[in-house]
């Protein structure tokens, strides 16, 4: 999947480690605060999601440098 943070002119790739119909967890080598509004891009069986989410937690995984990531949708 891809993500970029509304107002920002970058994408960025990342994988999701889970999904359902109210949001998508992925992990992340950045921190994103909680409340930040993103734009997602999420392959799914051969089709392109694009919903809106918005961050709604942050924790840094143990033993490592990424974040993992819980989004939820706002808009699909």
């Amino acid at each position: 999947m891809r993500y970029q943070i509304r107002g920002t002119p970058e994408f960025n790739n990342t994988v999701s480690d889970n999904i359902s119909l109210g949001g998508i967890g992925f992990i992340n080598d950045k921190f994103i605060t909680p409340k930040t509004l993103i734009m997602l891009e999420i392959n799914v069986l051969s089709r392109i999601l694009r919903p809106v989410g918005k961050i709604a937690w942050a924790s840094s995984l143990p033993r490592s440098d990424k974040y993992r990531i819980g989004t939820e949708f706002l808009e699909l």
